[in-house]
């Protein structure tokens, strides 16, 4: 499938996924946990993932009107993010592409080849492979503390505070002996911190009149928190490549950062009321609803305020009312004002397909259909 390198630079690739839970708790409180560890590696040598993650959801009722809890998310990942896809040394795209078989990766006293025709000078996948990386670690937490405190019957106060973590470290060396143009290699590192928080707190009040009645109203504010911190830098000329991080003869690359973010404060309040019998009344002042409402009465009321929107007749297919036949060019065969019960009437209903009457012997049709 491919030459010398790509034996070299494949393998199988392995997942392992371990994890164990803990779910409790009694009338009052309530408890989720989990802890679990994976660990995979890529088809390519220089692709692995560990990720370490944790997870906890509490909930108490202190008393009938208090109740609390909690949520915790935790993963620690790290992962290569070495480039594999369409440059000249990463794996796939030189063993498919650019380093055919007859091109090998060491010289006979065992150094790393050098002379790659189709590849470039110095672009030797192996080399970049062994010497090289491309690393990642990333943490988060996403944490969420609530509390919901019944004051009277109907209203109700919740507050909510959420913190979310995220911190994303990378660093990268390219080794002398894999340089691109021919150099004394490099080595660059970044830092990403991100952060938001936010708090939630609301009044809600609910309450039904006479059965049919409804007030809804609530008013609510929240205060969002959100920065970012990033720093990155690099030097290269790496005299001493095997000690890069105490080199002297070092030249910086480049330095660079910013940091950024916003605070919010947002309002909201609203009031709904629905009061029934007097939008009722005012439209057919004969047809007044008191005491509960029935079925037939909400049809009716869909049949009057979705007048054109194509409701009526699924409406009345779905709860077997009598239909109204208009006969015309667009219906063959009928006769105007002919009323039908959706039992008589076939079409209410679509047919039972074929394959599933030959699967079951004991299907039966739905009325007025042959198949």
């Amino acid at each position: 499938m491919y030459g010398p390198i790509g034996r070299l630079l494949f393998r199988k690739g392995k997942y392992r996924n371990n994890e164990v839970s803990i779910t409790g708790g009694s009338d009052k409180i309530k408890y989720f946990s989990s802890f679990g560890y994976t660990e995979q590696e890529g088809v390519s040598i220089m692709s692995y993932m560990k990720r370490l993650s944790g997870r906890l959801n509490l909930s108490y009722d202190v008393s009938k009107r208090l109740s609390a809890g909690m949520n915790t998310l935790f993963s620690n990942v790290k992962q290569s993010t070495n480039t594999e896809g369409t440059t000249y040394v990463g794996p796939f795209y030189s063993v498919f592409n650019t380093v055919p078989p007859r091109d090998v990766p060491f010289l006979e006293d065992g150094r790393y080849a050098f002379n790659f025709p189709r590849n470039g000078q110095g672009r030797n996948p192996k080399a970049y492979a062994d010497l090289n990386y491309q690393h990642e670690n990333i943490i988060r937490a996403y944490n969420t503390i609530y509390a919901g405190y019944r004051i009277i019957e109907g209203l109700e106060f919740k507050s909510t505070l959420n913190y979310d973590f995220n911190m994303i470290k990378g660093e990268q060396f390219t080794h002398p002996l894999s340089a691109y143009p021919l150099s004394l290699g490099s080595i660059s590192k970044s830092f990403n911190d991100i952060r938001a928080t936010v708090w939630t707190n609301s009044s809600q009040y609910l309450k039904t009149f006479a059965k049919v009645h409804n007030l809804d109203a609530l008013i609510a504010y929240e205060i969002s928190d959100y920065s970012v911190d990033n720093i990155d830098a690099s030097k290269t000329n790496l005299a001493n490549w095997d000690m890069v991080e105490l080199d002297n003869f070092s030249a910086p690359g480049s330095i660079g950062g910013l940091h950024e973010g916003y605070r919010m404060l947002s309002i909201i309040s609203r009031v709904n009321i629905v009061y029934l019998d007097p939008i009722v009344h005012r439209a057919n002042p004969s047809n007044t609803i008191t005491g509960t409402v029935t079925l037939a009465q909400v049809i009716k009321e869909r049949r009057k305020e979705l007048v054109g929107e194509d409701h009526r007749q699924f409406d009345a297919l779905r709860n077997n009312e009598t239909i109204v036949r208009i006969g015309g060019w667009h219906i063959p065969n009928l006769i105007d004002g002919v009323k039908s019960s959706n039992k008589d009437y076939f079409h209410s209903m679509l047919p039972v397909p074929k394959y599933e009457m030959d699967a079951n012997i004991n299907m039966k049709q739905n009325p007025g259909y042959s198949l």
